[in-house]
């Protein structure tokens, strides 16, 4: 194998174009798990207990400062916390509260700032609610960016504007998504590719949202070529 390609349907283009570009077109994507302790109790009797929903709440808002804050404007990073799971009752304060989410960046740098930044934010929180709270951080690196060779990245658009016309064909919408194509780019020069599939306006990744499945065909089409 002396070069590899890779393509994906994206509902954040419009159907019948195609994007690529030399460099990272993808996002290096991890994942991260948030613990945080307490001591609970009854939700009548706060005083005597430390509320890790409460705790969580302050190092959500925390984290994102590394954002917004800790991270220079010419740079790109996301951090989503998408679940947290903690309580039982409403009239009871919980002991502990998990929270999972996920980091996007595309620098190396960036990312090592950002895992710094994560324990050190939790460090500060819990010390700031005494000995009987703890945070723990566990950052599992996924896949990397998809780094497109650039010679690659140009027989990709050479043959898509073959088939589709130059008007059609250009850089991908940047975006923050993880791909595991990677992994064979980090072994193999190649391109990875976006084929847009959305039919309306609206470019979105909703369930209500049908992808044009025709245009896989144009997808083919361009890796035969």
């Amino acid at each position: 194998v002396d070069e590899v390609y890779g393509l994906h349907l994206w509902n954040y283009a419009t159907a019948g174009t195609v994007g690529c570009a030399s460099g990272s077109v993808t996002a290096n994507s991890d994942s991260l798990e948030i613990i945080v302790t307490g001591t609970g109790g009854h939700a009548s009797a706060p005083q005597g207990t430390v509320d890790p929903v409460v705790v969580a709440a302050q190092l959500i808002s925390a984290i994102q400062t590394i954002v917004s804050r800790n991270t220079s404007p010419t740079e790109s990073c996301v951090i989503t916390l998408g679940k947290i799971d903690g309580g039982v009752a409403p009239n009871v304060i919980a002991t502990s509260v998990k929270i999972l989410g996920t980091v996007r960046t595309f620098t190396m740098p960036v990312k090592r700032m950002i895992k710094r930044r994560l324990q050190e934010i939790a460090a500060g929180v819990a010390m700031s609610h005494g000995h009987n709270c703890a945070i723990t951080v566990n950052y599992t690196d996924g896949y990397p960016a998809c780094l497109n060779d650039s010679t690659c990245a140009d027989h990709v658009l050479t043959a898509a504007t073959a088939l589709l016309g130059g008007i059609l064909v250009g850089p991908p919408t940047p975006n923050m998504a993880g791909e595991d194509f990677a992994f064979f780019l980090s072994r193999k020069p190649g391109a990875f590719f976006l084929v847009g599939s959305n039919p309306d306006a609206e470019f979105a990744l909703d369930p209500s949202i049908a992808a044009e499945e025709q245009e896989l065909e144009h997808g083919n089409r361009q890796v035969v070529a």
